[in-house]
C-alpha cells in the first residue's frame, strides 16, 4: 500500500490519494501538506530544514534541530485532516532521533466548527497511554503506527504537530492517515 501511495502522490502532487487514504504528506517541502514552522509569525525558527541527505523515502525528510530551553515545532495548520467524531483512524509516521536531551514527540489536536470561527481547538488526542507519542533519544528510522479513536465530541478536523524541546535532532517522513476497517 505504501509504495502505491507514494507513486500516486508523486504522480499527482498529492491531489489524488489511493482509496482509503485520508491524508498523506511526503515531508519533502512545506507546500505539499500545508505545514509550517511554529515560529512562522516571527519569520521562522531557523531550526527546521528539509534534509535531502537523511530521509526514509522520497526527496527529503523534515529535520528539527532542537536547542536548549526552547521549542522547535512544525504543524499542518493550512491543511486540516477531515475526520468524523465517531471514527477510528491509523496514523503512520517514520521518525529518526539523534541525541535528544529533552522531548521529541508527535502531537495531534482535535478541532471542531463554531459559527464565525475558522478553528476551534477541542483538545489533544491521545496517541499513547501517556498522551503524546514520545520518541526515544536515539533511534534509527522507525515506523510508528498509532490508532486514533475516542475523539472529543464535535471533532471534524485533526492537526498534527512535530516538535522537539531541548537539544537534539529529530527527523519525520511519510505521514499517512487512514480509517480503521474496510
Amino acid at each position: 500500500l505504501l509504495s502505491a501511495l507514494l507513486t500516486v502522490c508523486a504522480a499527482f502532487g498529492q491531489q489524488k490519494l489511493p482509496d482509503g487514504v485520508l491524508y498523506y504528506w511526503d515531508c519533502d517541502r512545506w507546500t505539499s501538506g500545508g505545514w509550517r514552522d511554529n515560529a512562522w509569525a516571527k519569520g521562522g525558527s531557523g531550526r527546521i530544514d528539509f534534509d535531502v541527505a537523511d530521509k526514509f523515502h522520497g526527496a527529503a525528510s523534515i529535520r528539527l534541530d532542537g536547542v536548549m530551553d526552547a521549542e522547535v515545532a512544525a504543524y499542518n495548520l493550512e491543511t486540516p485532516v477531515l475526520v468524523e467524531t465517531g471514527g477510528e483512524y491509523v496514523l503512520q509516521v517514520w521518525t529518526k532521533t539523534r541525541r535528544v536531551a529533552g522531548v521529541a514527540e508527535v502531537r495531534c489536536l482535535a478541532h471542531g466548527p463554531k459559527p464565525g470561527e475558522q478553528y476551534r481547538p477541542l483538545g489533544w488526542v491521545k496517541l499513547s497511554p501517556t498522551g503524546h507519542l514520545r520518541l526515544p533519544a536515539d533511534q534509527d528510522w522507525t515506523r510508528h503506527r498509532v490508532t486514533i479513536g475516542d475523539l472529543p465530541g464535535g471533532t471534524n478536523r485533526l492537526f498534527f504537530y512535530f516538535r522537539i524541546e531541548g537539544e537534539g535532532t529529530v527527523w519525520f517522513d511519510d505521514v499517512v492517515l487512514t480509517p480503521v476497517g474496510p
